[in-house]
This record gives C-alpha cells, sequence and structure tokens, in this order.
C-alpha cells in the first residue's frame, strides 16, 4: 500500500520548514479527522502549527515527532517514522505514524510498525533511478482491555512488503 493511505499517518515532510518562516502545509488524517496542516517556525525558531479544519486541537513538537491533543483532551503522539534515502542519498522523515494515544483519564494504547519499502517503478527519477517508498505496517495494536496482532504474509506484487492476512485479538490476560 501506498505510504500516503491509511488513518494512522500524517503524510508529509514534517521536518522540511521553510527557512524564510512563510508557512508550510501538510495532510493529516487519524481517527476520522482530516485535514492540512500549517507550520512555520515562531521569533524563537520552535515549529508551530495549526490543524484545519480542527484549529481547536494542538499541535506540539515532541522529541521524536509530534503530539496532538484535541479537544477532549486525548493526546495523540505520532513519534513512529518513516525514513528513508531518495536516489541523491538525502536522508528523509516521510512520514510519522500514530504511535500511542493517551486519554485524560489515563488509558493508553500503543501502536507497533514493522519497516517496509519497495521500489516505486511507476516513475523515473534523477537519470533513471526509480523512487523507494519507505512506510510502515501496522503489526500490533496494545491497550488496557489486551491486544490485536496483524499477521503477514509476502506480497508478491510489491517485494518488500506484506500484507494482512489474519487478525487476532486477545484480552488483557491473553487469551484470543
Amino acid at each position: 500500500a501506498s505510504p500516503y493511505i491509511g488513518s494512522n499517518i500524517m503524510s508529509g515532510a514534517l521536518n522540511q520548514i521553510n527557512s524564510l518562516g512563510n508557512p508550510d502545509s501538510y495532510y493529516y488524517s487519524f481517527f476520522g479527522y482530516s485535514g492540512e496542516i500549517d507550520l512555520s517556525l515562531d521569533h524563537n525558531d520552535v515549529r508551530k502549527g495549526v490543524l484545519y479544519p480542527d484549529t481547536d486541537f494542538k499541535l506540539v513538537q515532541t522529541t521524536d515527532g509530534f503530539k496532538v491533543t484535541d479537544i477532549h483532551g486525548i493526546q495523540y503522539y505520532f513519534e513512529d517514522v518513516a525514513t528513508g534515502t531518495r536516489s541523491n542519498l538525502n536522508i528523509v522523515k516521510n512520514s510519522w505514524f500514530l504511535s500511542r494515544i493517551i486519554t485524560p483519564q489515563g488509558g493508553t494504547v500503543t501502536f507497533t510498525y514493522e519497516d517496509e519499502d519497495y521500489i516505486d517503478l511507476r516513475n523515473e527519477h534523477d537519470n533513471m533511478y526509480f523512487n523507494r517508498i519507505y512506510t510502515k505496517r501496522i503489526t500490533r495494536i496494545d491497550s488496557d482491555y489486551g491486544y490485536v496482532v496483524f499477521n503477514g504474509v509476502s506480497r508478491g506484487d510489491l517485494p518488500g512488503t506484506k500484507r494482512i492476512c489474519s487478525i487476532e485479538q486477545f484480552d488483557a490476560e491473553g487469551n484470543l
């Protein structure tokens, strides 16, 4: 699947902020919320972001990514980063995946991913080099009430990736 599809991903190179301080725009989609993020640098060179249309949400930079707090106080951490290299060998961060959710009552949900990459053969880039796509595939979700495991098998159409072939749900005691 494309790294730009899914409800658990903040797409775009959020680490590439315009040095002139003009806002850069990116897209977000998680748990039924979607829209555009405008990032800019404040007077102290700290990243500042506004989510549209969810302008009441608060976006702050963390050590490993970003935290979004919604109007109900639920905190969404996007700290699982898909990184890779382009044909010019520059390391880029292309997506921040949802890594955990914390509710105001103290409930926690954590997400586990497996790195995947494949070559996008649809377009040539930079003198016959193809674009390598770096993404993640969800493998597990843990909560206070149990966990879900997403089992994968290799995909024939995209070597280096897997598709979800089955899902197992376990209760807090580990019973299937």
